[in-house]
């Protein structure tokens, strides 16, 4: 059985907050007992102390029109870590993906990316890698599978996350520390998206168009 950890804190508001995955035969570590311990003693305090702890989260998507929604995650990943690792679907992964929409090339979504990344001076502690499956570089023998301490995924992409836990679980590796973001809404109250934008029902700022 898997169940989610009763010490699940809110940071921020409700802007994110961090949950711990914990399986049968797993205790947390004494560095998850420190995120959590500070955090929830010294408030804002302690998230700018966490944010200090972490070195490597993850995070990974299409990217495809990057939006509002994009760069919020992506500053929050910046701001929890020193150094964030940046998974960007290849086009035969995105394929298999079967969307509904046509979705920009591999290179195309690359360059945005960066130009995104080097606006907001966020280029020189970024590391973008090609992911072909939803798990990225988190598990097995994949390169920096070992060197990374969280994982920030959206509301919706949120299970992926516990099922990347369960198999480092059983590999043996610790758990990540999963930081779940909160989607932004558009004017109507619907979460940005890029479907959305594709069909021309809101701009990349979540403004309804028309």
């Amino acid at each position: 059985m898997t169940i989610r950890s009763p010490l699940v804190m809110c940071f921020r508001g409700s802007r994110f907050y961090i949950t711990l995955l914990v399986s049968d035969g797993l205790y947390l570590s004494g560095l998850h007992y420190v995120y959590l311990l500070v955090a929830g003693l010294f408030g804002d305090l302690g998230v700018a102390l966490l944010e200090k702890l972490i070195s490597v989260v993850t995070v990974g998507g299409t990217f495809d029109v990057l939006h509002k929604g994009h760069w919020f995650l992506l500053e929050e990943a910046f701001n929890v870590a020193e150094r964030v690792l940046i998974g960007l679907t290849t086009d035969r992964f995105v394929a298999r993906m079967g969307k509904s929409h046509p979705v920009e090339g591999y290179e195309g979504r690359l360059v945005e990316l960066e130009r995104w990344l080097g606006s907001r001076g966020f280029l020189g502690r970024a590391e973008i890698i090609h992911i072909d499956d939803r798990y990225g570089p988190t598990i097995g023998n994949r390169p920096r599978s070992n060197v990374i301490e969280g994982i920030l995924v959206s509301e919706e992409t949120e299970p992926g996350a516990e099922a990347i836990n369960r198999i480092r679980v059983a590999e043996g590796k610790r758990p990540l520390l999963i930081v779940v973001v909160t989607m932004v809404m558009a004017d109507d109250g619907v979460p940005i998206s890029s479907t959305r934008i594709r069909r021309q029902e809101v701009d990349r700022y979540g403004r309804l168009v028309g």
